[in-house]
């Protein structure tokens, strides 16, 4: 039998879904996997997923940035209550940490795309605040592999959202949009917290 070409792609699909099956059981035995998976599926609108390896990962890493991710997970698998109480505690541990090096930024976006979906206006406020300075950078992470996290200016302007602060909001929302463009990550503004609500 010919194989059609949409029987090639699902071939092609099948094989890659299988890849990343594996490469979610591997995060179990080498945790640093879990970047290009998290990013991966974060970006296929897919986090629900990963909700028992993230849990693994957070449980078993000192990197508070994967209980962030959990959060980000744990709200996408419709669990906003548990996504809440898992960002608040982690929030507590980002906002004490006195060390601003190259991970602290990459884990204060993820804290803010969970701030955003699940934190309340008060935290929005306060992570809002710490971010702001940075808002026109663009945050890359390379350990092991380079992933883009995007602009700070993205979640940032959800965070001056919810916080109340709408001018800054408007503003930072449109420095992101330019941003996303002008740096090749348009992906970036399509996923993660949305500019327009």
């Amino acid at each position: 039998k010919k194989l059609t070409a949409n029987d090639e792609l699902r071939t092609l699909q099948e094989k890659k879904d299988g890849l990343i099956d594996e490469l979610a059981d591997l995060m179990k035995v080498d945790p640093p996997q879990a970047q290009p998976l998290f990013v991966l599926r974060w970006e296929q609108d897919r986090l629900a997923e990963l909700v028992d390896v993230l849990s693994f990962v957070s449980a078993t890493s000192s990197v508070v940035t994967w209980q962030h991710a959990l959060a980000l997970a744990q709200h996408a698998a419709g669990d906003s209550d548990t996504a809440a109480a898992t960002f608040t505690a982690a929030l507590a541990i980002t906002a004490a940490e006195p060390v601003r090096d190259w991970l602290w930024l990459p884990e204060a976006i993820v804290a803010a795309e969970a701030c955003a979906l699940v934190g309340t206006d008060e935290q929005c406020d306060r992570l809002a605040r710490v971010l702001e300075p940075y808002a026109g950078v663009d945050v890359v992470v390379a350990e092991g592999s380079v992933i883009t996290l995007g602009p700070v200016a993205r979640p940032l302007a959800v965070l001056l959202e919810r916080a109340g602060r709408h001018d800054d909001a408007a503003r930072t929302a449109a420095d992101a949009r330019e941003r996303t463009g002008d740096t090749g990550a348009r992906l970036w503004a399509r996923v993660g917290v949305r500019l327009d609500g």
